[in-house]
């Protein structure tokens, strides 16, 4: 069941970056187009949004490949699938935050690696400790703790998005 969630979890972290990181690269030719049109804010949504999205689809079809390739360990699959929310929101988050920092610059994918897994440790952490929780039995008076520590990581994630992004929009 570990090397299961391990794995799982593995596989979301680099597809999510993947899918994330080129929100703002395949923005570049009408950057100017949305600075004179948007506001930083509304921008911002629309890629968060988009991105969570773009990356909720690809955990639910990677959990179902899984499931349908070798089972599923996983006893409680109602608060897995909240799990499996709360981390794709903070994985979306994180990269897409990243991603907006590093789009202007000329080595894009080096730094959107080495900026965007020190942010995404703790969205990884929380999550795969509350998926192991939940594969040994755990109920959710045991893992309550984990969830709304996920919570607020993905809320301070977000936050900070909608803070520095109207700087590095107008730089």
């Amino acid at each position: 069941a570990e090397v299961w969630n391990a794995l799982f979890w593995i596989i979301l972290l680099f597809a999510s970056m993947n899918a994330t990181a080129k929100s703002f690269v395949q923005e570049e030719h009408r950057q100017h187009y949305y600075y004179f049109l948007c506001k930083p804010t509304d921008i911002i949504s629309a890629k968060l949004l988009y991105s969570f999205i773009s990356v909720l689809v690809i955990a639910v079809v990677a959990l179902l490949i899984y499931i349908i390739l070798f089972g599923t360990p996983v006893l409680d699959f109602d608060l897995y699938l909240i799990n499996l929310v709360l981390g794709c929101t903070g994985l979306s988050a994180a990269f897409t935050m990243v991603s907006s920092i590093v789009f202007k610059t000329s080595n894009k994918s080096l730094l959107m690696a080495v900026l965007g897994f020190p942010i995404i440790i703790p969205v990884l952490l929380l999550s795969v400790s509350n998926a192991n929780g939940l594969m040994e039995g755990f109920v959710w008076i045991q893992i309550r703790g984990n969830v709304l520590s996920l919570l607020s990581v993905d809320v301070i994630i977000i936050a900070l998005t909608y803070i520095l992004f109207p700087y590095t929009w107008r730089s």
